[in-house]
C-alpha cells in the first residue's frame, strides 16, 4: 500500500473525502494534520467529511484524535452531530484528547446545553488542564445561552 507523504499529493489537493481519511492513517504528522484541516472545511459542507471527523475521534493515534476534537471545535454549531461522539471522547486514556473534545463542547454553542452535564463531570478530570478547560467551557456556554445558567450554577455548586 502506498502511503500519501512527501511524494503524494497534498491533502487539500485530494479529490474525495474517503482520500483524506486514508491520509489520516499515513506516518507523517504533516499529512495527517493537512488532511484533518481538509476535512475541517470540507465539513461545513459535506455531510461525509463531518462524519469522518467524528469517526477520527476514535482513531488509533491520539495526536488525530485530539486534531478531530481541535477540527470540530473550529466549525462551532456545525459540529453538533458529532456531541455524542464528543462526550464520549471525555473519556479517552489521553487528557490532550479530552482537553480537546472539552474545548470543543464549549465552542458549540447553544447545541451544546445537552453536555452540562457531561462538563460538570469533566471538572473533575484527573488533568487539571482538562478542568480548567471545563470549566472555561461551562462559562461560555452560560454566557452564550442564558436560560443554561441556572443549571450550570447549581452544578457547580454540588461540587
Amino acid at each position: 500500500m502506498v502511503g500519501i507523504g512527501v511524494a503524494g499529493p497534498a491533502p487539500s489537493r485530494l479529490s474525495d473525502t474517503g482520500s483524506l481519511v486514508r491520509a489520516l492513517d499515513d506516518s507523517e504528522w504533516t499529512v495527517q494534520q493537512g488532511a484533518l484541516d481538509a476535512l475541517r472545511e470540507r465539513a461545513r459542507t459535506e455531510p461525509a467529511a463531518l462524519s469522518a471527523l467524528t469517526q477520527a475521534l476514535q482513531h488509533r493515534s491520539w495526536m488525530v484524535r485530539q486534531g478531530a476534537a481541535q477540527a470540530l471545535g473550529a466549525l462551532g454549531p456545525v459540529a453538533a452531530p458529532a456531541v455524542p461522539a464528543l462526550i464520549a471522547t471525555l473519556k479517552d486514556a489521553d487528557w490532550l484528547v479530552r482537553f480537546g473534545a472539552v474545548q470543543a463542547l464549549g465552542r458549540l454553542g447553544p447545541t451544546a446545553v445537552p453536555t452540562i452535564g457531561a462538563l460538570l463531570q469533566a471538572r473533575a478530570d484527573g488533568d487539571p488542564m482538562v478542568r480548567e478547560a471545563a470549566g472555561a467551557a461551562l462559562k461560555n456556554l452560560a454566557e452564550q445561552v442564558p436560560s443554561a445558567r441556572d443549571t450550570i450554577q447549581r452544578g457547580l455548586d454540588l461540587k
